[in-house]
Parts: structure tokens; C-alpha cells; sequence
């Protein structure tokens, strides 16, 4: 949440400058808050433009996205409690998040018509819903990016379940994966997976700049990577400021 508020801290400004209308997409949006009363990702994402050093007078939408409907209705709750500027709009979405992107994208589509500059961040709870497919029809439209949480413990305790054999398909767009569970040393799964998804991030989704950088839980001793893809040299530049 550090990351991605020191982000759009400088990513608001510079989109604004050059659009009159940008947006921002949280597809795993949660409750807005934890239970410790710590603001999550819909309220960091508003309150970046509200308290923002520079006046940001364009137009700025939000689309938040949360699957569970107790999380939904609290995020719902917290959210009309903002008093927001005019020019800040936001919506909320009580689904899964391939299907708000995807019906929002065919729509687009058959219109033919292209997303404003839109920020995606993508940070599920685990691997599922998550198909590299639909990263990949966010940034066949000019000056998307997309910070995406890659649950690589949860995928390696997990993937080998016949279960979850289409969301790894999905989630890879591609069935390497099934020959790397089989490594015996987790520490070369950790890598493989890792480079298996980044190559995918490159490869299938066509995203012209990856970072990729691993976070360390310190409170529940967990690991994860952050992506970041885009298609402009500023945002890898601003991203690796962040």
C-alpha cells in the first residue's frame, strides 16, 4: 500500500497533465478498511488525489471491484463517508473481477473505443480469478499499467490440486506450470514461477516493461512478488522511485 500510493502520487499528475479523464481499477478491493482501522487500497487510491500536494482538477474515476458481499457492503459504507471534490467519481462493483473487466472491455469494444489512461491494481486474497488473459485486453489500450500481487506460496502449497488445474491455465496462459510443481526443491519452484509468469507478463500479454520485486510479511511470515507492467518508459522510472 506504500508502493502504490507513492505511485499514484506522481502517476495522478503526470496522466492529468495530458488527459482530461483518467481511471483507476481495484479489482480485489476488500472492506476498505482493516480491523485495526488501517485504510485499505480504495481509500489510499481517494485519498491520494484529495490530499495531493498538486490540485487535480480533471476528471478521475474509480471502479472498485470486491467479490464477497460483507466486504462489498463495508467498502460501500466507508466509502460514502468521503466527501469527494466533483471531480472525483467512483463506482462499486459486487462481482468477480474478470467479469466487470471483461463486460466493460466487450462493451468497449463494440463500440469501438479504447479505456482512458487507467491504473489496474490486481491484489487477490490468492491465485484464483486472475487469467493472464484479461491483463492482456487491459494493455491492448495505450497508457494502461497494472500492479499485479503474485501469490506464489498460496500457487506452490496449491496448484498441484486437480481443482485449481483451469485457474492455473488461466492464470499463466499456459501449462508450463505443471511441470515445475513437480521440482522437488521449493526454492527453485519459487524461481520458476516467478520467471514463468514474468515471461508470460512479457510474452502473451505483450507488456513492454515487467518489474518485478518480492515482499516479505513480516507479521505472518508470508513472501510475495509485485508486478508492474506498462508500455511507457516513465512509469518503469516512476515505479522504480516508488
Amino acid at each position: 500500500h506504500v508502493i502504490l500510493r507513492r505511485y499514484l502520487e506522481a502517476w495522478f499528475p503526470i496522466q492529468t497533465r495530458h488527459n482530461d479523464r483518467v481511471a483507476i481499477i481495484d479489482g480485489f478491493a476488500g472492506p476498505g478498511e482493516y480491523e485495526n482501522g488501517e485504510p485499505g487500497s480504495p481509500i489510499i487510491a481517494i485519498n491520494t488525489v484529495l490530499e495531493h500536494k498538486i490540485p487535480i482538477e480533471k476528471e478521475i474515476n474509480f471502479l472498485f471491484v470486491e467479490k464477497d458481499g460483507d466486504r462489498f457492503n463495508h467498502l460501500v459504507s466507508k466509502l460514502k463517508q468521503i466527501q469527494l471534490k466533483q471531480n472525483i467519481h467512483f463506482k462499486c462493483e459486487h462481482n468477480e473481477f474478470f467479469n466487470v473487466v471483461k463486460k466493460n472491455l466487450d462493451k468497449l469494444d463494440k463500440n469501438n473505443s479504447k479505456l482512458e489512461p487507467t491504473f489496474t491494481f490486481i491484489d487477490p486474497f490468492g491465485f484464483s480469478g486472475l487469467p493472464m488473459e484479461i491483463i492482456k485486453r487491459l494493455m491492448q489500450n495505450e497508457k494502461c499499467e497494472v500492479l499485479v500481487t503474485f501469490m506464489y506460496e498460496e500457487l506452490d502449497r496449491f496448484m498441484k490440486l486437480d481443482i485449481n488445474k483451469n485457474n492455473c491455465n488461466g492464470l499463466f496462459a499456459s501449462e508450463e506450470w505443471q511441470e515445475i510443481y513437480q521440482d522437488k526443491d521449493q526454492a527453485v519452484r519459487e524461481r520458476r514461477l516467478h520467471q514463468l509468469y514474468r515471461k508470460q507478463l512479457e510474452k502473451y500479454a505483450e507488456i513492454k516493461y515487467v518489474k518485478s520485486f518480492k515482499m516479505k510479511n513480516n507479521f505472518n511470515k508470508t513472501d510475495y512478488f509485485l508486478f508492474f507492467g506498462t508500455n511507457n518508459i516513465t512509469g518503469l522510472e516512476k515505479m522504480k522511485e516508488a
